[in-house]
């Protein structure tokens, strides 16, 4: 006897030798009706003008760098008062090491101001000529990371002067110096585009080529 769900039970003829054709699917019914098959079930995606965009809900505010130079120059002020306040102490030059130590933190953190309050109006000629002399003598000034490592090295000088009567205040200043170097490189290497500095280009001559007659070094014309 034939199965009840066979062909020849449906009334469905096969050739001698083939197999016999599986039902007709669901996509293949709309596909004949001249219908869109309509998606498998979990399977639905939203159209992409339906789709929110996606934002950047960690990017570092704009005026971030103008209050991270404020704040670099306040410490560098504080750095100043520590190095006037140690040479005070030592005015008969007892311990010569502590005179010399603050004469090189007056003289890092001049370095320091000096650059960073011309930032403010880096187009003026004074800031010009500081860029100038930095680019030759003082070139990790101009980057980011290696001005806030600069700082970091500063204020573990600074440290080096916390002795009686000043040690709270001395130590106020290092650990203040050196906090603002640490985050200095993390907001660097988060948003590097942020703190760099956006060089203005110089506007250069038309390039003749050394063939053409306009050109002082072109070679004579050949004649036979």
């Amino acid at each position: 006897k034939s199965h009840p769900t066979s062909p020849a039970a449906r009334g469905v003829a096969t050739r001698p030798g083939h197999a016999p054709k599986r039902a007709g699917t669901r996509s293949d019914l709309f596909a004949s009706q001249g219908q869109p098959a309509q998606p498998k079930r979990g399977t639905h995606k939203l159209p992409t003008h339906r789709r929110a965009p996606t934002t950047n809900t960690m990017a570092l505010p704009p005026w971030l760098p103008v209050f991270l130079r404020v704040w670099i120059i306040g410490a560098c002020a504080y750095m100043m008062a520590c190095g006037v306040m140690s040479i005070m102490e030592n005015g008969q030059f007892s311990k010569i090491d502590e005179v010399f130590l603050s004469l090189y933190i007056l003289l890092f953190a001049t370095l320091i101001v000096a650059y960073e309050s011309t930032r403010f109006c880096s187009e003026s000629s004074p800031a010009e000529l500081i860029e100038r002399v930095y680019k030759r003598n003082f070139g990790f000034m101009l980057k980011a990371q290696t001005r806030a490592m600069f700082l970091i090295f500063v204020g573990f000088m600074v440290l080096g002067l916390a002795e009686k009567p000043n040690t709270i205040l001395v130590m106020g200043c290092g650990i203040v110096t050196i906090s603002t170097g640490i985050i200095f490189i993390c907001l660097t290497c988060k948003d590097p585009d942020l703190f760099t500095e956006k060089t203005k280009q110089a506007t250069q001559e038309p390039y003749v080529p050394p063939n053409s007659e306009a050109h002082p070094g072109a070679p004579a014309k050949w004649e036979p």
